[in-house]
C-alpha cells in the first residue's frame, strides 16, 4: 500500500488525474456538440450527394434527348439530301425534254424555211425556163412570120407574153 500512498501522494498522479477527468468530463460535455456538428457535416454532405446525383440523372436524361435529336437530325438530313436529289433529277428531266421540244421546233423550222426557200426558188427557175421557152417560141414564130403583114413582130410578142404571163 504503500506504493499507493506514495503514487497519491505525488503532484504528477493528481495532475494526470484531474487532466484525465477534465477530458472525460470535456468529453462528455462537447460530445453532443461534436456529434451534432458530425451528424449536421453528414446531412449537409448527403443533401450535396443527392444533388448531384439530381444533376447526373437531369443531364443524362438531356443527353439521352439530344441524342434522340441528333439522330433525327442524321434521318431528317438524309431526307432532305434525298429530296434534293430527286428535285434535281426531276428539273434535269424537264430541262432535257424542254431541250428537246425546243431542238424539234428548230428543226421543224429550219425543214419549213428550207422546203419554203426550195419551192421558192423552184418556182422562180420553173418561171424563169417558162419565160425563156415562151421567148424561144415566139422568136420562132416571129421568123417564120417575118414576112406578113398581118401582125408586126412586136406586137405578136406583146400579145403573146401579155396572155402567157397572165396566164
Amino acid at each position: 500500500m504503500s506504493n499507493i500512498q506514495s503514487i497519491t501522494n505525488s503532484p504528477e498522479f493528481w495532475l494526470a488525474l484531474s487532466f484525465l477527468l477534465f477530458v472525460y468530463f470535456s468529453y462528455k460535455i462537447i460530445r453532443n456538440a461534436i456529434a451534432q456538428i458530425i451528424s449536421d457535416y453528414i446531412d449537409n454532405l448527403a443533401k450535396h450527394i443527392n444533388q448531384a446525383a439530381n444533376i447526373l440523372s437531369e443531364s443524362n436524361t438531356i443527353l439521352v434527348e439530344t441524342h434522340k435529336k441528333l439522330s433525327g437530325l442524321a434521318s431528317y438530313e438524309k431526307t432532305v439530301v434525298k429530296q434534293t436529289h430527286d428535285l434535281l433529277d426531276q428539273l434535269k428531266e424537264d430541262k432535257e425534254k424542254e431541250l428537246a421540244k425546243i431542238i424539234s421546233d428548230e428543226e421543224r423550222s429550219s425543214t419549213n424555211t428550207i422546203e419554203s426557200l426550195f419551192h421558192k426558188y423552184n418556182q422562180n427557175i420553173m418561171q424563169e425556163i417558162y419565160t425563156k421557152t415562151k421567148a424561144n417560141i415566139i422568136s420562132k414564130f416571129s421568123d417564120k412570120t417575118s414576112g406578113s403583114n398581118i401582125l408586126s413582130d412586136i406586137q405578136i410578142k406583146d400579145c403573146f407574153l401579155d396572155k402567157t404571163i397572165s396566164h
